[in-house]
């Protein structure tokens, strides 16, 4: 499937949360990507995704790196990393998925120069 699909399913299935906004809970996140529905999981895998393009974007306008992906990484690989760290961390109700997918991925690929 697709990067701009997966986006689009993510961000439809954000847009339903009333007056949270944009926030998804890490609870949420995680309890899509373990979902048999592969909808569900695509909307896991789009959220990911989205999560670390917006970070590196950002990170290039203001000039830091958070984390350095590897050329040849997969959307599997990302996903499995982010579910295994919010899986083996304690959950905190406050922090957003999107804060437990950005620690997932500097601490699976920190950048060798820091």
């Amino acid at each position: 499937m697709k990067l701009r699909t997966l986006m689009f399913i993510a961000l439809l299935a954000m847009s339903g949360q009333g007056n949270a906004g944009f926030y998804m809970s890490a609870n949420k996140l995680l309890s899509l990507c373990k979902s048999d529905s592969v909808t569900n999981q695509n909307v896991c895998v789009g959220y990911i995704l989205g999560v670390a393009d917006a970070a590196q974007v950002l990170d290039s306008e203001i000039n830091i790196r958070r984390y350095c992906l590897p050329k040849n990484v997969t959307s599997s690989q990302l996903e499995k990393i982010a579910v295994k760290h919010m899986t083996d961390t304690p959950l905190q109700s406050h922090r957003s998925a999107s804060y437990y997918v950005l620690v997932s991925l500097r601490t699976a690929f920190p950048c060798e120069d820091e």
